[in-house]
């Protein structure tokens, strides 16, 4: 069954029910209204899905999409300070072992257990300064 046969399906089910539950009261002429008024709301539906899948010819990115992503900007917005610490904090944490090793790489026994110590606790303070919302080097 198709999903537009599906909801012609739904749509008599509906119908009954209310000829069911109404009896003589629902009159021949209240069904047809019914019908004709969910091949209307089918037809509104299936139009609005439609648009909300149809792709920005520039962009690509569909009205749904278009709306998810400003919804989201809408609960970054407010905290955008905070969630740049929090990816620049997340970036150093990361960086930090491979910078280490770079370091041991390129220098040998030159970079030594002191000058790794050194360097880690310079990341160390970077990071609970940026934590903390203050600017390195203030």
């Amino acid at each position: 069954m198709t999903p537009r046969g599906k909801e012609r399906s739904f749509g008599k089910v509906l119908v009954r029910l209310l000829e069911n539950d109404l009896g003589q009261r629902f009159s021949s002429f209240a069904t047809r209204s019914w019908h004709k008024a969910y091949d209307v709301i089918v037809e509104y539906i299936e139009e609005g899905l439609q648009q909300s899948y149809k792709q920005d010819p520039v962009t690509g990115i569909t009205d749904a999409e278009k709306a998810l992503v400003q919804e989201s900007w809408d609960l970054l917005k407010p905290d955008l300070l905070g969630l740049r610490r929090k990816i620049f904090t997340k970036f150093l944490v990361d960086f930090v072992e491979d910078f280490i090793a770079l370091m041991k790489t390129d220098l040998g026994d030159e970079f030594t257990p002191l000058a790794e110590s050194a360097w880690k606790k310079a990341f160390d303070i970077m990071i609970a300064t940026i934590e903390q919302g203050q600017r390195v080097g203030s």
